[in-house]
């Protein structure tokens, strides 16, 4: 007969719904950096950039989760481009720095959901997109 040794419960734990601790975004001379920290782990997360005329949307990768599921962090660089109709999702963005665009960046659970949500306080909504608080840090 073999001996067994007590192990911790092999179950995952059911992880809660993310939410943003920290969230910045700005943009130097070459290009938009988004960082988020997160107070459990997601699936990485989504910002939508919006001036009325034209409108993108890019992944945002997790980049360092913690290990016992207490924390995630994202970061998504989008260098800038001269012709704004060449942006490409995740890569680059056709908002110049000078530019101030709507902005709204989600955290997505395990689930595939929208779990947390950031934009700028004292713009409107962007239309067609999951609404969203005005709590920018």
């Amino acid at each position: 007969m073999f001996g067994c040794a007590e192990l911790d419960d092999p179950r995952p734990r059911r992880l809660s719904a993310p939410e943003f601790i920290d969230v910045s975004l700005e943009c130097t001379g070459s290009g938009w950096l988004l960082e988020a920290e997160t107070s459990s782990w997601t699936r990485g997360g989504m910002l939508w950039l919006d001036d009325g005329l034209r409108r993108e949307r890019h992944s945002v990768p997790s980049v360092a989760a913690e290990v016992d599921q207490s924390g995630d962090f994202l970061r998504l660089t989008l260098d800038v481009i001269a012709d704004s109709d060449q942006w490409q999702a995740g890569r680059t963005s056709g908002f110049l720095c000078g530019e101030r665009p709507l902005r709204q960046v989600y955290a997505i659970s395990f689930d595939y959901e929208a779990a947390d949500c950031r934009r700028d306080p004292g713009f409107p909504e962007i239309e067609g997109v999951d609404p969203c608080g005005e709590r920018w840090p």
